[in-house]
């Protein structure tokens, strides 16, 4: 049940990044979307009744590659 409930919790702050980067970075907002889906399969999956292993539980969770979809410029070297 904790679980169901980390990922529900998951889901809804995926979506809320994906609709709040869709003007200013669509990369960013596409990736958020897509772990929004992830999580979604996962719950949909648990809510039937079938199993949901531990590890497509925390890959679904970690959202730490959105770092790859960030436009901001590279910071100036310190000289």
């Amino acid at each position: 049940m904790e679980k169901l409930q980390s990922l529900k919790a998951a889901e809804y702050e995926y979506y809320m990044h994906a609709m709040a980067c869709e003007e200013s970075n669509r990369k960013l907002g596409n990736y958020y979307a897509g772990k929004g889906s992830q999580v979604h399969g996962l719950i949909s999956q648990m809510e039937e009744g079938k199993q949901v292993n531990d590890v497509e539980v925390s890959r679904a969770l970690d959202d730490s590659d959105s770092v790859k979809y960030y436009d901001r410029p590279p910071m100036p070297p310190d000289f």
